[in-house]
């Protein structure tokens, strides 16, 4: 191992010879991940390396392309392999600094950073704007002002290089999953939010997630990957208030939810939600 660069290390995971601990802590290959792809497409597979977190350790970024564009950051620590996942316009035009640009739409977007401790990924946002609203280090700034910054501190900057590095066809994944809304009601066992509702709507790749408690909405994509649905939430809108109206931040957020007739199962805290779908 000792005599292994990272590059091999990381390049084990791509060709199928060594597995990596995911973001739900599981051990999983490379074959697991390529399921979103469903089998019938062929998937072209490039990479970058670079340090993303400036801790003097490279890592490895992977482009997986078909259909769509697909990121998976691999980060070697403590002997071991870690992948995290993210959807193309998640990480847009990733830098040799590893800054990179999350677009949430045709109004939303920031300027990020990742750092990695074993499988958490925490994305840092150097900048953002919001539908007209323009922010600096959560600062809120001119147009101009973020223009500016941008252009110096991203635009402006090496891309990396990506390196082409095969071509494969995607292991068969198969899932009776169907988007809708799917909803799930707090038990009532006195506490203040008995009877208060959760919904997950899946629309065209979509995900909208609703707590009728708390006030809560966050939106991101989603993937299939056998029995489980992999959701990334890019945004979060809730009420802030010391300006009494709603906010929406850009987050980076990935939980697993199972799949199982019609039902969608999550356990988090030592508390398990079913969300059933509506008909």
């Amino acid at each position: 191992e000792s005599k292994k660069s990272l590059k091999d290390i990381y390049l084990e995971v791509l060709d199928n010879k060594r597995k990596y601990v995911n973001e739900q802590s599981e051990e999983v290959d490379i074959n697991k991940y390529l399921q979103m792809f469903e089998g019938k497409d062929l998937v072209k597979i490039s990479y970058a390396i670079l340090d993303m977190d400036n801790d003097n350790e490279d890592e490895l970024v992977a482009l997986f392309e078909s259909f769509d564009g697909f990121y998976l950051v691999l980060n070697y620590e403590d002997g071991k392999v870690y992948g995290f996942e993210d959807v193309y316009r998640g990480m847009v035009d990733l830098k040799t600094n590893g800054y990179y640009y999350g677009s949430g739409g045709a109004t939303t977007g920031g300027l990020l950073r990742s750092t990695f401790d074993k499988n958490v990924r925490k994305s840092e946002t150097l900048a953002e704007t919001d539908n007209g609203v323009y922010k600096i280090a959560g600062r809120n700034v001119t147009k101009q002002e973020y223009d500016n910054y941008i252009d110096n501190e991203f635009r402006n900057k090496q891309g990396v290089k990506w390196i082409e590095y095969k071509t494969v066809r995607a292991p068969e994944a198969k899932s009776d999953f169907e988007e809708g809304t799917y909803e799930y009601t707090v038990p009532k066992n006195g506490a203040e939010n008995d009877g208060a509702k959760e919904t997950l709507s899946f629309e065209n790749g979509n995900i909208t997630y609703k707590d009728e408690y708390f006030g809560t909405t966050k939106t991101g994509t989603y993937i299939l990957n056998k029995d489980n649905i992999v959701i990334r939430f890019t945004k979060e809108t809730l009420f802030n208030q010391s300006v009494d109206k709603d906010e929406t931040i850009n987050i980076s957020e990935s939980v697993t939810y199972r799949y199982s007739d019609n039902k969608l199962i999550i356990s988090q805290n030592g508390i398990t939600k079913t969300f059933i779908k509506n008909k």
